[in-house]
């Protein structure tokens, strides 16, 4: 992969895409209790964890916009974002849900 085609923002969420996903994937109850249940509720599910993805990506995008030259360098050459950049994801998007409330 040519890293030097794809974004800051697209390098951000591909380091963090795997724990946001986890994050948002539904407990081990409620995908054993949608598996039971009607295809609509499944794809109610599918859908929420889609909508919370798409705001993850938000939050990623705008983060990245915090980013110094030194953490861009880094991220370039080693594909890893800095320490606080996760837990800023979460806030933004915190603050995301809160505003849509």
């Amino acid at each position: 992969m040519d890293d030097h085609r794809l974004t800051d923002e697209r390098l951000c969420w591909l380091a963090v895409r795997d724990q946001i996903e986890a994050k948002t994937r539904p407990s081990l109850l409620m995908r054993i209790l949608s598996a039971g249940s009607s295809r609509y509720g499944h794809d109610e599910a599918r859908s929420h964890q889609r909508d919370h993805m798409g705001a993850y990506a938000e939050a990623v995008f705008d983060a990245a916009q915090e980013l110094s030259a030194d953490d861009r360098r880094i991220l370039r050459r080693n594909g890893v974002v800095p320490d606080w950049f996760l837990a800023r994801v979460r806030e933004l998007y915190r603050d995301d849900q809160l505003r849509d409330r």
